[in-house]
């Protein structure tokens, strides 16, 4: 089973919300009326059940070598590829926010800082047609520090990484 963002920050997703919402218990902004910490980890709970695979698309197909490989079976369409990448650290930050129904509006409560790490020994990226079609098998391993103004609410390094045996990815243009 893929590694997701939540066996990176806790493990596992069965943790996940307890722990999570300790952490924002910590924090002031949680203490609005309207946002109890365990309301607003359950969201993020779920966004962080996402494969840490999924947040990598954009780099497979910004990399020089996959770029290579898709130019090759465009011109070809039956062809298709696999390329080896070999001892690579990505690093990627996202920004999640927790909001609130206000009046029929969204009003962010809570945001979030996310810094994932990922340090690949080695990784298959599948093309064919033009395209990234599929990431996988993967090994290495992760690190994911979770924060709010400042504060570390969650950090954590998984010991391996696994994005799965061949990962889909869905169509788009590369």
């Amino acid at each position: 089973m893929p590694t997701t963002l939540n066996d990176v920050l806790f493990r596992s997703r069965g943790r996940a919300e307890r722990r999570l919402a300790m952490a924002l218990a910590t924090l002031q902004v949680v203490g609005h009326a309207t946002l109890s910490p365990t309301a607003a980890s359950t969201p993020l709970v779920s966004l962080f059940d996402m494969p840490v695979g999924n947040l990598l698309i954009d780099v497979w197909r910004t990399n020089r070598l996959v770029q290579h490989a898709c130019e090759r079976t465009r011109r070809e369409p039956a062809a298709r590829e696999q390329v080896a990448i070999l001892q690579t650290r990505i690093v990627r930050v996202e920004h999640p926010e927790v909001a609130v129904e206000v009046a029929g509006q969204s009003v962010p409560v809570l945001r979030l800082d996310l810094e994932l790490v990922l340090q690949l020994q080695s990784v298959i990226v599948h093309v064919a047609a033009g395209q990234v079609c599929s990431v996988g098998p993967a090994v290495g391993w992760a690190e994911a520090r979770l924060t709010s103004g400042g504060t570390t609410l969650v950090e954590h390094r998984t010991r391996k990484l696994d994005l799965g045996s061949p990962q889909r990815l869905v169509a788009g243009p590369s």
